[in-house]
């Protein structure tokens, strides 16, 4: 998306020359003398007349140069009339030009991700400071997805993208059930969707895990539909990458065997030591039923399919 400044003015197209008057004067008239006070005579003639005022009428125009190398400037470029701004859509850039000619500009929890990077990149503190009051007053769990998406674009080059990122990440903790279950949560990025399970969320274990498997299997639907065999690597890499930190032995045995273990989305290793943790330590007691259980469903997958091939990706088709 470009802007063009274009739209500045109402829609009407302002030329900006570099020209002191619309008409082109060589020669001072009489009048401008007093202006222009010299006691050497700038005229053509080329002679100075010491002691005494030149004739205004043939002193020469002081001329300014913008730059020192003048003559390198493209003079096509002094004519132009329109200015791509390729960082912001034109829906930012012309709520930032309403806020510069009035003061005061409508403001959006879901343009509020350009807004604030427009105004850190233009130095507007004001707006700054008022968008983050607006987001902190007005966010909702059904356009929070929807804000961290439209942040990715700004949050790596913009300090207060980035804090708004934390502070809609941190409202996140309270709510993270109901952000799991927003459609918009699986429009993420595997980074935020990281971000977003590495915060000290208030779900069980269980739901993250669940969160995680819905969001790895949306994830590679593409990829399976053209070469299934590359969407069984890049579902099991996604899956390890977002389950590293998910605490396992915070879900209980019965819904390790039961709802883990079935999706094949996490190592029979990690599942059996997570087993024996709990055993070892007490948190939960485990009865020689839920080994045995493990054991047989391990066998019967084993029976089926080979390793690489036995994760479940019925959840893709759905």
């Amino acid at each position: 998306m470009y802007t063009s400044f274009c739209h500045l003015c109402g829609g009407n197209r302002t030329q900006i020359s570099s020209a002191w008057g619309k008409q082109k004067v060589d020669r001072l008239a009489t009048q401008d003398k007093r202006k222009w006070p010299s006691e050497l005579d700038c005229s053509a003639d080329g002679k100075n007349r010491p002691g005494k005022l030149a004739d205004g009428s043939n002193l020469a125009v002081p001329r300014l140069s913008v730059c020192a190398d003048a003559h390198k400037v493209d003079k096509n470029k002094l004519l132009q009339t329109e200015f791509v701004v390729p960082e912001f859509d034109p829906d930012t850039f012309q709520v930032l030009l309403d806020y510069l000619h009035s003061g005061s500009c409508p403001l959006s929890c879901l343009a509020i991700p350009g807004l604030i990077s427009a105004a850190e990149h233009y130095d507007l503190p004001d707006l700054i400071q008022a968008s983050f009051h607006h987001a902190k007053q007005f966010i909702r769990t059904e356009i929070a997805c929807q804000m961290l998406c439209s942040l990715e674009n700004y949050c790596w080059r913009y300090c207060a993208a980035s804090e708004l990122v934390n502070m809609i990440l941190a409202f996140i903790e309270t709510r993270a059930l109901a952000i799991f279950q927003n459609r918009h949560f699986l429009d993420l990025s595997e980074s935020m969707v990281t971000m977003i399970m590495s915060r000290n969320l208030e779900v069980p274990e269980l739901h993250k895990f669940e969160a995680m498997l819905k969001w790895a299997s949306n994830k590679v639907k593409p990829k399976v539909a053209l070469n299934r065999m590359e969407g069984k690597l890049e579902f099991r890499n996604c899956m390890e990458r977002l389950s590293k930190d998910l605490k396992l032995y915070k879900i209980s045995p019965q819904d390790l065997i039961k709802s883990v273990l079935p999706s094949k989305a996490i190592k029979h290793e990690r599942i059996l030591e997570t087993l024996m943790y709990q055993a070892n330590s007490g948190m939960y007691r485990i009865h020689d039923s839920y080994l045995e259980e493990f054991q047989e469903k391990i066998q019967k997958q084993d029976s089926k399919l080979s390793e690489w091939e036995s994760f479940d990706y019925c959840s893709l088709q759905e």
